[in-house]
């Protein structure tokens, strides 16, 4: 008779047939869970530019009215901001007071719009997501220099809150 390790061969295929599933080994499952906060968003675009073109003025004279469209980008609702600083000349001088740009989100005279100021102001809360937002803008071409001509730009700085 053939042995293995002084077990009868005939003995050992014996038991290892006679061994259940169960008896070789125990199985647990547990489950585990993931979670997650999905955060919105938001931010700004301006699908038609994001410039304003008074066009050349006469000193002390007020543009036309004009629009500056934008949209939030985001998912959900924010608070949009702007502040602007002076209107400056190509070599960096301040040329007129950046509260001579005014604006609204309703069309209207330029006395009817808000001044721009050097600090954040409420321009649309709620500012919707996917909604083009039509703002309108005036300049009076007050100078802060009588004899300046020649070319100036402003600044506008818009801010997205959500």
């Amino acid at each position: 008779m053939k042995t293995w390790h002084g077990i009868s061969l005939t003995a050992l295929i014996a038991l290892i047939f006679s061994i259940t599933p169960a008896m070789i080994m125990s199985v647990s499952a547990q489950q585990a869970t993931g979670s997650a906060t999905i955060l919105g968003t938001c931010g700004i675009s301006f699908p038609n530019g994001n410039s304003v073109n008074y066009g050349s003025l006469v000193p002390n004279t007020i543009s036309a009215q004009k629009n500056l469209n934008m949209t939030n980008s985001g998912s959900v609702n924010a608070t949009l901001t702007v502040k602007g600083g002076n209107w400056k000349d190509p070599v960096n001088n301040s040329v007129m007071l950046g509260n001579r740009t005014h604006y609204n989100v309703t069309s209207g005279t330029y006395l009817q719009k808000t001044p721009l100021q050097s600090f954040d102001q409420l321009v649309k809360n709620p500012f919707r997501p996917s909604v083009i937002l039509q703002t309108f803008w005036q300049l009076q071409a007050i100078l802060l220099n009588p004899s300046f001509t020649g070319t100036a730009t402003q600044t506008m700085n818009f801010t997205v809150s959500c």
